[in-house]
């Protein structure tokens, strides 16, 4: 009903030809989707709002390059930096949500043996980085790895056989990207298969 009332039936359109795994996976990726939000945001586009909003000047974040400037201000930020570190203000963030496939791996590309020599992985060279940091600065630095659908539960049992790569548990902490469902260009969901509507990140 919820479906149908949005103008998003056709999701349903092969329901009685599923076998009831693929009605559960369908029903579950169904309920991901915020019928109301994809509606608000459709609306948007199609009022042209949302092509307002972002039609001016898009503005780069703050953010501090220490190869950039002076040598005096690139000193300065280094020192600013080092007294957070320090003061143990700050956090190591890994964008984890993709797959190796690029690589021919199959797996999360943080568990991708990319040492020459070594074979550690991205997210052992990481946790390395990580925990020298801490030692230098005398504060633990927490580390959130942000994973997708897909590499959400592989990349956490990755990190549970290696024991965390040395570092403590309770400073590592992983967190899902955000999902919306694919739209077509008369705003409705993009089923890829009977079963599956397409999310994007």
């Amino acid at each position: 009903q919820a479906l149908a009332g949005a103008g998003q039936g056709h999701v349903l359109r092969w329901w009685e030809e599923l076998t009831s795994a693929q009605r559960q996976k369908l029903a579950g990726l169904a309920r991901q989707v915020d019928l109301d939000q994809v509606a608000r945001l459709a609306e948007d586009v199609r009022q042209g709002r949302l092509k307002e909003t972002l039609s001016g000047p898009i503005e780069r974040p703050a953010y501090v390059a220490l190869s950039d400037g002076e040598d005096l201000e690139r000193e300065a930020n280094r020192a600013a930096g080092e007294a957070l570190l320090r003061a143990g203000k700050a956090a190591a963030l890994t964008v984890a949500g993709g797959q190796g496939t690029r690589l021919g791996y199959d797996g999360p590309k943080g568990t991708y043996p990319i040492g020459p020599v070594t074979g550690k992985s991205l997210f052992r060279i990481h946790a390395e980085r990580i925990q020298a940091t801490g030692r230098r600065y005398g504060h633990p630095l927490p580390w959130y790895v942000m994973t997708s659908d897909t590499t959400d539960a592989p990349t956490r049992r990755y990190f549970e056989r290696e024991d965390f790569l040395g570092l403590d548990r309770d400073e590592v902490f992983f967190f899902r990207q955000g999902m919306m469902p694919a739209l077509d260009r008369h705003f409705k969901l993009v089923m890829t298969a009977r079963d599956e509507i397409l999310m994007s990140p």
